[in-house]
């Protein structure tokens, strides 16, 4: 012990084990024993990290000098706590490094404490967690929404589809374009958001966004206004079959498909009975000339 106090001993693995196994064993299994080494400025920090390797079981960092923090999580010998997860971020300069990666991928991570927000706010963009410890992180989340300038460009379409069916993402303009340009579905429990959008921002392009016509959550006046706003993206039959479930004027229809007698039909000059009917010019079903004739006398 005189020697090992006075570092009066080579130092090699084979005179580490004959320490570790004759005379300190016990340290190896007691967590005070086990922080008293680490934080003993008398040792060599040789000793100490192959020290660390041998120990058999897991500690928290809470007395554990800092210099080691890496060297014990690199080794997976720190509980899987929330605890330790937090003050090793805190350490690492408020990042989610490869190491804390590494050891959130691998460990079974029990959240029975309270994550901080600026924790999420680092983890939101980390691509190379894995999805079922994403999932589980932030389905204890309890924060403010994120939006699209809290995200990266190249977040993965699984950690966006985790926060968007966790209802995580604020529904902006610029969101909706970021996740439909990445491939999420996110039109369905949001229909009323998306919708106001579509008619707020004519400028907007989705792909799906005629599926909102079949959202029972969303009134047929909605539904209208939507039509009314975007009728230039929809095609022929679509325009049809939409005239008709929308319940807009049947003499519209009629002129539609071009029934008996269509061109005698006389309309009100309002907004949407001149938009439908300039569509219908448009697609070459009527001419200018047809629908002049179409407006009632004043």
């Amino acid at each position: 012990n005189r020697l090992i106090e006075n570092n009066l001993y080579l130092e090699n693995e084979k005179n580490y084990d004959l320490i570790l196994l004759k005379i300190w064993k016990d340290r190896l299994t007691d967590e005070h024993e086990i922080s008293e080494v680490i934080n003993d400025s008398e040792i060599s920090e040789k000793f100490k990290k192959y020290f660390i390797t041998k120990i058999i079981r897991n500690i928290d960092l809470k007395n554990i000098n800092s210099d080691y923090f890496d060297f014990l999580i690199q080794n997976n010998k720190i509980n899987s706590s929330i605890e330790n997860i937090q003050r090793y971020f805190e350490f690492s300069s408020n990042k989610v490094n490869k190491n804390l990666v590494k050891f959130i991928n691998e460990n079974v991570i029990a959240i029975n404490s309270k994550v901080e927000e600026k924790f999420y706010d680092e983890l939101v963009n980390v691509n190379e967690i894995s999805n079922e410890k994403y999932e589980q992180f932030f389905e204890e989340y309890d924060f403010g929404s994120y939006t699209k300038a809290h995200l990266v460009e190249d977040i993965e379409g699984e950690k966006l589809k985790i926060l968007e069916d966790l209802e995580i993402l604020e529904l902006s303009k610029e969101m909706v374009v970021f996740l439909d340009e990445k491939g999420i579905s996110y039109i369905k429990n949001n229909e009323k958001e998306v919708l106001q959008l579509l008619i707020e921002n004519e400028d907007i392009i989705l792909k799906n966004w005629q599926t909102i016509f079949e959202a029972t959550e969303v009134s047929n006046v909605e539904k209208q206004k939507l039509f009314i706003e975007r009728i230039n993206e929809l095609e022929f039959d679509v325009f049809k079959q939409l005239l008709e479930e929308l319940e807009f004027d049947e003499g519209l229809l009629k002129v539609a498909n071009q029934e008996k007698l269509y061109l005698r039909r006389k309309f009100d000059d309002t907004k949407i009975n001149r938009t439908i009917l300039e569509y219908l010019v448009s697609n070459n079903i009527i001419t200018q000339e047809d629908l002049n004739s179409m407006w009632k006398k004043k």
